[in-house]
């Protein structure tokens, strides 16, 4: 008589299977609920923590840290007062140069109350500088820094 032997059904690899799939999905629900709940925000450093190129209406230009008020020229014999500037970008007309007015905000820390492009009139700041040219937003050059003028002394 042949002995006829019955082997189990050996049920590993689709619990393998089945036990990933609910790993990844319990990752990609974790991920989801992380990620909606912890927003990132960028380090803000307060105004008199930058360093920026001011100029006078003369065209002298030094280095100091941004204030809400204008500095007087660091120009022997200059009495004018200089202002911070930035340059920003246009992506019709290209670069310009803004003198900036900054305000302290209770909200925000500090934001720029008005602008104007160098030679130009000052306009309120609402939400954007625009350009003076077209009236698109600018945007600012983070990569440029404007390095101070140097004078040559008359002898």
């Amino acid at each position: 008589m042949a002995r006829l032997r019955i082997k189990d059904h050996d049920r590993r690899p689709e619990f393998s299977i089945g036990l990933a799939v609910g790993a990844a999905v319990l990752m990609w629900f974790t991920l989801m609920l992380w990620s909606s709940t912890s927003a990132v925000r960028a380090v803000q450093r307060d105004l008199g923590q930058v360093s920026v190129t001011y100029e006078c209406d003369d065209g002298h230009r030094f280095v100091g840290l941004a204030d809400t008020k204008s500095l007087p020229c660091s120009q022997e014999g200059c009495q004018r007062r200089a202002w911070p500037m930035w340059s920003y970008q246009c992506t019709k007309h290209g670069a310009f140069l803004c003198q900036l007015r900054y305000e302290r905000d209770d909200r925000r820390g500090s934001r720029i109350k008005s602008a104007r492009p160098l030679g130009g009139s000052w306009a309120d700041v609402d939400d954007a500088i625009n350009c003076p040219q077209c009236e698109r937003t600018l945007l600012p050059d983070i990569t440029l820094r404007l390095p101070p003028q140097t004078v040559e002394s008359e002898e």
